[in-house]
């Protein structure tokens, strides 16, 4: 803390003062600017079809981004590394690549590097690397954030911050800047939010519904989230038909953010508010 302004809100001060895209799953990847902040769990079952639905807002904005950006659909989905890139609306007609997203799971330990596009040539890198249990339950965490010239990618002096992380019985501890911060575990489980990217191909095959503690940015406490089955989609690519079938992770005070998988669980596609994830 620093004159009263975390150095998470100082981070997005600076990203949205340069013009850059803000990318939090503390917003579930939504634009911290211009998105409602919305508790869906209390309203789920009453919630109007811009959320729900085979022709929602989502999936209408799913496939615009697609038809835009997308000329094939031929991945290899069994990479142990899934690469994804990020598109925003920045404005109804106006679409605009603002981040890359790669993770990768290796001998009980998932590797994530995320790359935000900036203004002014600054991009902001998040390292993390991540400890799970047999049972792909969190254990320990750390990781590094700074910003670089884009041209040739290196930190600037003093941009780099590293903390940690771990969890031990009911507690989670965060170490950000050689300051330690203590919450208790309300759920049997703690995720970051980034590896849902990777283990929600386990969540689809094995349970019905997951609920768990949430951390965010790798150094945020952010309250309890659950994930769930949605309702199946269908959506042109490449003037082929394709079904997709969602899952939705909810929370209080976040946007929804839904989870396309394809017929053999394969995560392809994640969106809410704003942006959309393409698995590439």
């Amino acid at each position: 803390m620093e004159n009263g302004i975390s150095r998470r809100e100082a981070l997005k001060r600076i990203l949205l003062g340069m013009g850059g895209i803000m990318i939090t799953p503390s917003a579930l990847f939504a634009q911290c600017s211009n998105e409602d902040v919305v508790d869906l769990d209390e309203t789920l079952d009453s919630t109007s079809d811009i959320w729900f639905g085979e022709d929602s807002f989502y999936i209408k904005r799913l496939g615009k981004v697609l038809n835009k950006i997308h000329t094939s659909f031929d991945i290899d989905l069994s990479s142990s590394e899934r690469t994804f890139s990020c598109y925003s609306f920045v404005a109804p007609n106006n679409i605009k690549q603002c981040a890359s997203f790669k993770i990768k799971r290796e001998s009980g330990l998932l590797f994530m590097n995320l790359v935000r596009f900036g203004s002014y040539g600054v991009n902001q890198h998040l390292l993390l690397k991540e400890k799970l249990s047999d049972q792909n339950k969190l254990s320990e965490w750390d990781y590094s954030l700074s910003f670089s010239n884009s041209s040739d990618g290196k930190p600037f002096i003093g941009s780099v911050t590293k903390g940690c992380g771990r969890i031990i019985k009911n507690q989670i501890f965060i170490n950000e800047g050689g300051n330690e911060y203590l919450y208790k575990l309300m759920t049997d489980d703690a995720l970051i939010s980034w590896s849902m990217f990777e283990l929600i191909e386990h969540f689809a095959n094995t349970a019905e519904t997951i609920v768990f503690d949430s951390i965010d940015e790798c150094d945020c406490y952010s309250g309890i989230r659950t994930l769930r089955p949605y309702k199946k989609a269908k959506i042109l690519i490449d003037k082929e038909e394709y079904t997709l079938y969602g899952w939705l992770l909810t929370g209080r005070g976040v946007v929804p953010s839904f989870f396309w998988l394809n017929g053999d669980g394969k995560l392809l596609f994640v969106n809410s508010g704003m942006n959309v994830f393409i698995r590439c």
